[in-house]
């Protein structure tokens, strides 16, 4: 039996748990009376719903949820999940939890988050702190990660990690592109007066588009997803004067690219952003999305994202970025390839040992026109395009043909 006026999480389907106070209990019945606390409302539940004791000094007021959730008197699963729903109902998408930063994802602009008055409160002073949580008086904000990163690098000297994880939708793409601009701005750029022209810390941000334009697409869950994990390394070089710390190199690493979502996916999904963005350039010469079939399904125009002008942003990310013209060039030529490759229709051909395809009449002309674009050889194409190649150690290769669908599939 419940103590009477005692404080419990319960567990609740709409908020996943909420603190309450047992009002009525009587040990025959397995259905308890609670009192939310925020309120004077009157909850009924079975007692297999409550998930632990909550202390009587816990502050269930937003006030008396802190910045960072180790300052709690309660750091229980339910409590931490409650504290960052009232923080995130009060427009605090940013928590604590010691060193780590926790973002909940508004899917919304909030007005001032990333302004330059708020960058001058994480750049004023670049001094260690013994607690980034607790020394450094400011609110949890993703800069507050990448500011920690930086501070120890300068007085340490030692290789720092920032570790961005998350579900699909999450914020991972926006929050990494926050700690980039955080690190180049308060870096000075060791080649600001060189002949290159361009400041590198310039040249990292703007790396940006191209990775999203060529790795990003629009999923059920985020319309801005990003389908591979990449590894950013970034390069410092220390002033030995006063220590500032100059941003003089980067390198990123991608890996596990979705190379399927290039001839299929769902149908509430679209292909890689560039393909849209191609299709919507009338320098690129290219129809509509619903004449090619790896583009004709699916959601070829998404709200908040305008393919023109994204489009735009990426061929300034190639001239930023010192790409010769003769490498964006072949660049797109490839992408018109496989637009085009995805058009290529195919026969059936059915014998006594086997069922193979052949190129249309219409896929022919289709494939010598992709053919053209990249400069490689038609016949070449065709046979990698209706046969799979099967190597057994110490034996020569063996071609099997593939039937209509197979093809259609390996496109």
């Amino acid at each position: 039996m419940l103590s009477l006026n005692n404080f419990y999480w319960i567990a609740d389907d709409d908020d996943a748990y909420i603190p309450v106070k047992c009002i009525e209990d009587h040990p025959n019945d397995d259905v308890i009376s609670f009192q939310l606390l925020d309120s004077n409302k009157i909850l009924k539940r079975s007692r297999s719903s409550i998930v632990g004791g909550l202390a009587p000094s816990f502050d269930y007021t937003v006030k008396g949820v802190p910045n960072d959730l180790v300052n709690s008197n309660d750091i229980s699963e339910a409590s931490i999940l409650w504290s960052l729903k009232q923080r995130f109902l009060s427009g605090l998408i940013y928590t604590s939890i010691g060193p780590v930063i926790v973002a909940i994802n508004p899917y919304r602009n909030i007005q001032g988050l990333y302004s330059a008055e708020t960058l001058h409160l994480y750049t004023k002073s670049l001094e260690p702190d013994k607690s980034i949580a607790l020394s450094f008086i400011a609110p949890p904000h993703i800069w507050t990660v990448a500011r920690a990163a930086y501070v120890n690098l300068r007085a340490n000297k030692t290789k720092q990690s920032i570790i961005v994880s998350g579900e699909s939708g999450s914020g991972k793409t926006e929050n990494t592109k926050k700690c980039l601009q955080y690190l180049s701005s308060v870096s000075l750029s060791f080649e600001k007066s060189s002949s290159c022209g361009q400041p590198i810390e310039e040249r990292v941000l703007y790396t940006n588009p191209l990775l999203e334009s060529f790795g990003n697409a629009k999923t059920v869950r985020n319309n801005n997803s990003s389908r591979f994990g990449k590894l950013i390394s970034i390069d410092f070089i220390q002033n030995k004067d006063n220590g500032n710390l100059r941003l003089c190199g980067a390198h990123i690493i991608s890996y596990l690219l979705e190379k399927s979502r290039v001839i299929l996916h769902d149908n509430e999904e679209r292909n890689y952003h560039i393909f849209y963005q191609m299709c919507s350039s009338p320098s690129m010469n290219l129809m509509k999305p619903e004449n090619y079939n790896i583009l004709n399904y699916g959601s070829s125009k998404v709200s908040g994202i305008d393919d023109t002008y994204d489009f735009s942003q990426t061929i300034t990310a190639f001239q930023k970025l010192k790409f010769a013209d003769s490498d964006r060039i072949a660049i797109f030529n490839v992408l018109k390839a496989i637009l085009l490759l995805g058009n290529v229709e195919f026969e059936e051909i059915t014998n006594d040992s086997c069922v193979s395809s052949k190129l249309s009449n219409d896929g022919l002309s289709i494939l010598l026109e992709a053919s053209e674009l990249i400069g490689y050889d038609p016949k070449k194409i065709e046979y990698v395009l209706t046969q799979r190649t099967i190597i057994i150690p110490h034996q020569p290769p063996i071609s099997v043909p593939l039937n209509q669908t197979q093809v259609t599939h390996k496109l």
